[in-house]
């Protein structure tokens, strides 16, 4: 039996607030946000200032540090979360709490951008073995990621018209940022998004299969082509990699939606992805330029939960101006905007 359906165990979770961040941006920004969180973290596993602050953490509403751990291992886990446990039961209710003044508001957070009213689509990524054999053991490893239009951007991919057996081009825009930020080998870890330029080739079609009332189903398909020949092209951020990194993907693309012509939104939307890359990025931990293999990538119609607002890796890249930036992302921008043709 797995740890995580034991009954003392299932218990044991029940008395916390589980919460998830991205600790790149808590490890080195500089709002009241951030600075709560490293005021705790740098008294834990890493015993220290600067580096990475990855792992599980238990702490107070305080801030107070009361257990914490970097582990894969369910077991380990869970005795953290004993040891959190037993430090809170143990902590004065004085110190329990933050003080009804405390400032600790975020700045700034991606999640303000969520495109509502939009498509939110979640996007899966899976190894498949080489010829894409269904009776083949499965890779075990998988990543999953969110890609993010606005209604009027999707209005603009789908122009129609919703006749049945009508048949249409999506927008590049729409494709282009699938191939750029979304199509990409992401399975084992993070990987390098592409520049447009580096997309060779994207396209994607739609057939209106039927039409019944306000419920239009369509048929999607296409496919996408991106080379990157291991120069930067997209600036300096926080993506700027240490050196070249050659690679590429190609893909072919098959779906379905259901589109809602009155409330103009997607109540479905089920597409794949079946790719084959090469070549490797800075820390997708792939094996070197010549390795090669397939995969494949599920997108589908993100639920409506707090979890939909969960950002895009690439989103400060996205290049849409109705994203909100950090204010010094943004003055940095600017700057390089006004700055002379280089």
């Amino acid at each position: 039996m797995s740890v995580w359906s034991d009954p003392e165990v299932l218990a044991l979770v029940e008395r916390f607030v589980p919460c998830a961040d991205e600790t790149w941006r808590l490890q080195r920004g500089d709002d009241p946000e951030c600075t709560f969180f490293r005021r705790m973290a740098d008294q834990g596993h890493y015993r220290g200032k600067g580096g990475t602050r990855q792992g599980i953490y238990v702490a107070s509403p305080s801030g107070r540090l009361l257990a914490s751990l970097n582990s894969l291992s369910a077991d380990k886990v869970a005795a953290t979360l004993e040891q959190g446990l037993a430090a809170w039961d143990a902590l004065p209710d004085s110190e329990r709490w933050l003080p009804a003044d405390a400032e600790i508001d975020a700045s700034h957070r991606w999640e303000r951008s969520c495109p509502r009213g939009g498509l939110v689509l979640v996007s899966d990524c899976r190894d498949l073995p080489v010829d894409l054999d269904p009776s083949a053991p499965r890779a075990s490893k998988t990543n999953r990621d969110h890609a993010w239009f606005t209604r009027d951007e999707v209005v603009r991919a789908f122009p129609g018209p919703f006749t049945e057996g009508h048949e249409f081009e999506l927008s590049a825009a729409f494709v282009t940022r699938l191939a750029r930020f979304h199509v990409v080998d992401n399975v084992i870890g993070q990987t390098l998004p592409f520049a447009e330029q580096e997309v060779a080739g994207a396209w994607m079609r739609a057939r209106v299969e039927s039409v019944h009332g306000d419920v239009v189903r369509l048929s999607l398909m296409g496919a996408t082509r991106s080379v990157a020949d291991g120069e930067w092209r997209l600036g300096e951020n926080d993506w700027t990699p240490r050196r070249p990194w050659p690679r590429g993907i190609v893909s072919n693309l098959r779906g379905s939606a259901t589109w809602n012509t009155v409330e103009r939104r997607f109540v479905a939307f089920d597409l794949v992805a079946l790719a084959t890359r090469w070549g490797r990025s800075q820390f997708n931990g792939r094996h070197g330029a010549e390795d090669t293999s397939c995969l494949g990538i599920v997108f589908s119609l993100a639920p409506d939960t707090p979890a939909r607002c969960v950002p895009p890796g690439f989103v400060d890249v996205y290049d849409a101006d109705w994203i909100e930036q950090p204010a010094t992302l943004a003055e940095g921008r600017r700057a390089d905007q006004d700055s002379p043709a280089r």
